[in-house]
């Protein structure tokens, strides 16, 4: 696996910047746009862990089955190798 290694902290800010113009999350809609983020950005294998560890890490109020679903969507909307932070190769 090659990639780029980020703290979960660059990770959250880089969602925010994306997803939510620099501002924090309010709302579980808020919540939906940054999980859906770091999904995209992360290496698939790798994303349903990485956003379970996010959730504990920022007090995330999703589900972990709202994660997984949004995980998997995210997975079969990606092209290969288009994650930001890591990829399958």
């Amino acid at each position: 696996m090659t990639g780029q290694f980020v703290s979960p902290d660059q990770v959250m800010q880089a969602a925010k910047e994306q997803m939510l113009n620099g501002q924090e999350p309010q709302s579980h809609v808020d919540w939906v746009k940054i999980i859906n983020f770091v999904a995209f950005n992360m290496d698939a294998s790798l994303a349903d862990s990485i956003c379970k560890v996010m959730k504990t890490l920022y007090d995330i109020p999703l589900t972990d089955e709202e994660i997984s679903d949004i995980v998997e969507f995210q997975s079969e909307r990606r092209p290969d190798n288009a994650s930001l932070y890591g990829s399958h190769n």
